[in-house]
């Protein structure tokens, strides 16, 4: 009886290139591995074509033979981190410059970027392993779900600005940026849902103070509600002049504003100011900053039966914005009052004037029509002598 032997398979190898001293790994990647009178050099090149690995290759291995021999660097050190570091490094020159609310976000988006690509060099990042990062966060898998395709763009959108900053910090040997390289997703160009009145009282009635309080304010304000509402205090609120100041350091713009209050708004203010002891108009439990309020609005809008209707945070502000516009016809207030920067920003609403524009046009045609009548019955026609 014949018996047969199975043989393994012989390892995968390491495919080198003769002369050079370059090879490719199984992930993929170009190293240079040269020993030059006994002294092992290596330098990782990461996902590129053969020809510009052998570019970079010739001029290594005559830097690292120049300076073998005459024991001087014939290239200048330079420092090359890893993702994780220069993710770090960002965190902390960066961070100091943004809003509160843009901080926070951004250690949100490191996180994932520091899990799936922190060990990296930043030298051998390449737009593969960004494409790599991309479909993986935002392809469900068992056991975890996929990321937006919004968040997914944040986060390339911050790793790409690290690069650059490390760039110009001399903190990697690279002169290219391959974020730049990897396209984004397609993101819808605004969110038009304007809350009902019908919808604004079923969701106000299950709202808890103080967040029902910020909500109504947000609808009647137009205030960014995470970034210039929660961190309001008593001093930014002036009662008797019936305005609400908005800090430069709190405005999306950088650009401090006032914005007039309702009767109303103003009676809940001095009823909460009498019984508060923190120095936040929109306090926690604790006295300190109102915190998980997006997780207290979605509850609030399921208990209204409205899930699924895609009415989250920011439509509040763009509910705002759309009253304003159907009232007064006038897009420099909404621009105003809003704290968008440019003009262009509030374009989105002007079909909202429509009724307004043919109304002011009629107006215009009338008062014209009016002069010519009361012109032509004061004029006096001479008589024939």
């Amino acid at each position: 009886m014949n018996t047969t032997t199975v043989v393994p398979p012989a390892p995968r190898r390491k495919r080198r290139r003769s002369g050079l001293g370059i090879y490719q790994d199984r992930t993929g990647r170009w190293h240079l591995d040269l020993i030059i009178a006994g002294l092992r050099r290596h330098r990782s090149y990461g996902h590129i074509s053969f020809e510009e690995a052998k570019a970079r290759a010739k001029v290594d291995g005559a830097a690292f033979r120049m300076e073998r021999l005459t024991g001087v660097s014939a290239t200048p050190a330079v420092v090359d981190i890893t993702v994780a570091a220069a993710l770090g490094r960002y965190a902390r020159e960066a961070f100091t410059t943004l809003r509160p609310a843009t901080q926070q976000l951004y250690h949100k988006l490191i996180k994932p970027l520091r899990e799936h690509l922190g060990d990296c060099r930043l030298s051998a990042l390449s737009a593969f392993d960004v494409e790599r990062y991309k479909r993986l966060r935002t392809t469900p898998a068992p056991g975890r779900q996929g990321t937006g395709q919004v968040m997914c763009n944040r986060e390339l959108t911050l790793l790409s600005a690290v690069i650059r900053a490390c760039r110009e910090w001399k903190l990697t040997t690279r002169t290219d940026n391959p974020v730049r390289a990897v396209k984004r997703f397609k993101e819808s160009k605004g969110r038009d849902r304007v809350v009902t009145y019908e919808e604004e009282t079923a969701l106000l009635a299950r709202l808890p103070e103080p967040h029902r309080t910020l909500t109504q304010l947000a609808l009647e304000t137009g205030l960014r509600l995470q970034s210039e509402g929660v961190p309001l205090t008593w001093a930014d609120v002036d009662l008797d002049k019936a305005r609400l100041h908005i800090k430069a350091s709190d405005a999306k713009s950088g650009k401090e504003r006032w914005l007039p209050l309702g009767e109303d708004m103003v009676s809940r203010l001095r009823a909460m100011k009498a019984t508060s002891t923190s120095p936040l108009i929109f306090a926690g439990p604790r006295g300190g900053p109102l915190t998980h309020f997006k997780t207290t609005y979605r509850r609030a809008v399921r208990a209204a039966g409205l899930a699924g209707t895609g009415l989250n945070v920011h439509c509040l502000r763009h509910t705002w914005a759309s009253r304003l516009t159907e009232s007064s016809g006038d897009l420099l207030l909404v621009q105003k009052l809003g704290g968008w920067s440019s003009l262009l920003l509030v374009q989105r609403y002007a079909h909202l004037r429509a009724g307004r524009d043919v109304a002011a046009i009629r107006a215009m045609l009338e008062a014209r029509e009016s002069h010519r009548q009361s012109h032509s019955a004061t004029t006096v026609v001479p008589l024939k002598g």
